[in-house]
């Protein structure tokens, strides 16, 4: 079990601001509902879902939202430190499951598989790795940056998980990753010259990557190998919200038909 901390802080001042005025992205309409809320109904969905914490503007989530978390935290300046602040308030004694708000599509089932995966593994830093073909498959038409390693075409996923005493005492190297985490050119660079020229020349495995990682900031980190496209299915383009609002209408019609 765990608890789960939702980042729903970010302001919408990039590309989608062409699609909808509401100043925070995790309160822009898809298929009638905030896209938060979907993402809260999955996270209520899982078996592995403890207390829930919403990161963001604490009065908007709770004035919009028909579901409720069981805490909300203001948001700050910056990612990691919003993720301690919902520590704070939580103040988890185990692993703390962390997800973004902008992954409208992701499903209960989703979540389960990656704690069901990460536990397999013994390490204190979990996070999510998603396969191309599965992502073209479930998704055609998403855009996404894919890192080639050894043991086939990934994307990173919005999915991670972390032991609270880490969040807690965290250095600045381990807060670069997170912050990092979509760019596989600047997540490389921070993990050295080898990592870099080995991930420029198609021979990077993914045990490497987490030696790395465990020499840089004496954590162990695990990436966890996911199959369920919709972790990596982020809207931060007015493409991608369209994709989002077609596949959810298409689901309610489904679960309707049923």
């Amino acid at each position: 079990m765990a608890d789960v901390l939702i980042l729903a802080g970010a302001f919408n001042d990039g590309a989608l601001q062409e699609s909808s005025s509401e100043e925070y992205e995790a309160l822009i309409e898809v298929a009638g509902r905030p896209m938060v809320e979907y993402v809260l109904k999955a996270v209520r969905g899982s078996k592995f879902a403890q207390r829930i914490a919403l990161i963001g503007p604490e009065e908007l989530l709770k004035e919009r939202l028909s579901l409720q978390a069981d805490a909300y935290v203001e948001g700050g300046d910056s990612l990691f430190q919003n993720i301690r602040r919902g520590a704070t308030v939580l103040d988890p004694q185990g692993p703390v499951l962390i997800i973004t708000s902008d992954i409208p599509l992701i499903t209960s089932e989703a979540i389960d598989d990656f704690v069901e995966v990460a536990k397999k593994r013994p390490g204190e830093v979990y996070y999510s790795l998603i396969n191309r073909e599965a992502c073209e498959k479930s998704f055609p038409g998403m855009e996404r940056t894919y890192v080639k390693l050894r043991e086939g075409m990934y994307t990173g996923g919005n999915l991670g998980m972390v032991e609270a005493d880490i969040i807690r005492n965290c250095s600045e190297e381990l807060s670069q990753f997170f912050t990092h985490r979509k760019s596989a050119m600047r997540l490389s660079r921070l993990l050295g010259p080898n990592i870099l020229l080995r991930f420029a020349l198609g021979r990077l495995k993914l045990a490497q990557i987490e030696k790395r990682i465990k020499k840089i900031t004496g954590y162990d980190g695990v990436g966890v190998l996911s199959e369920h496209a919709e972790i990596a299915f982020d809207v931060d383009k007015p493409s991608d919200l369209q994709l989002a609002d077609n596949f959810l209408k298409k689901r309610k019609e489904e679960e309707g038909a049923r």
